[in-house]
Parts: structure tokens; sequence; C-alpha cells
């Protein structure tokens, strides 16, 4: 399985980066909330389109990880 590339994200504080991802995952928020709460959390300016290509990767690798996750018999 390949690692997707870098991104500014993955560079951005453990704790930011996990509220990011729980903010995409949530779907209750859009690209623009999350680029304002990072610009106001960890002070980065974040297009939304890096943050949406982020988000195409990381709902990818969830996925994969859901696909091979023993199955709880």
């Amino acid at each position: 399985m390949g690692r997707r590339k870098h991104s500014t994200i993955d560079l951005l504080d453990a704790e930011v980066k996990s509220t990011v991802e729980e903010m995409i995952l949530s779907a209750q928020f859009t690209y623009k909330d999350i680029a304002e709460y990072i610009r106001d959390t960890a002070g980065k300016n974040i297009s939304q389109s890096a943050i949406c290509r982020y988000a195409q990767g990381f709902r990818s690798e969830e996925h994969t990880s859901e696909l091979q996750s023993p199955c709880n018999l």
C-alpha cells in the first residue's frame, strides 16, 4: 500500500492535525471552515484546495484500512 504525498497538513501540530481529520470525517464542516480553523489555531494559511486534496487521500486511506480490518465474529 502506497503512502500519500506529504502535505502542509501533515506538517501541523499533531493535535491540530487530529482535529482537522475529525472535521473532515464529520462532514459538518466545509473546507473553508477547516481552513479558518487552521489559520486561527496554527497561524497557517492553507488553501481550500490543499485541504480537499488531503481529505481525498485521507478518506481513501480510511476506507482502505476499514477493508483490511479483521471481522469481529
